[in-house]
């Protein structure tokens, strides 16, 4: 089991809980808000960095970082290293594990490439994303 917040990077427990182990020390920002992990290939996951709700204490955020062997090692997405995404706020991965949906303060964004790319689909603020599992085409 995986857990991330924006106090406090990567977690990881292999015990139900009864103990954690950072997996993030090493990240230039440790203030993660979303986590997502492909459904047909487990051992790559996405982090989502940045606290979308700004006061006057907020983290900006580094864009999306990723993982390929179950969160061992991380590295920043290249496509997400501009301001379109230091506020993450949810991050979706589709049920076939071909799209990457990412609500940031600055819009939607999808990639279908695993996040080497990204295209804004909406603005502006999209605070929450889901995928309608039925549909998986369709966006909430």
């Amino acid at each position: 089991m995986f857990a991330g917040g924006v106090g406090g990077g990567i977690w990881k427990t292999i015990n139900g809980g009864a103990s954690w182990s950072p997996l993030d020390d090493f990240m230039a920002v440790l203030s993660v808000a979303s986590l997502a992990i492909n459904p047909i290939t487990p051992a790559a996951m996405y982090a989502g960095t940045g606290e979308g709700y700004l006061n006057g204490d907020s983290l900006r955020g580094d864009g999306i970082f990723k993982s390929t062997d179950s969160g061992t090692t991380w590295t920043q997405l290249a496509s997400t290293a501009n301001s379109s995404f230091w506020q993450v706020n949810r991050l979706v991965v589709s049920p076939n594990g071909s799209v990457l949906l990412a609500a940031t303060r600055s819009g939607l964004f999808r990639s279908t490439n695993a996040g080497v790319s990204f295209t804004r689909v909406a603005v502006p603020e999209a605070a929450d994303v889901r995928i309608e599992p039925p549909r998986p085409q369709w966006w909430l």
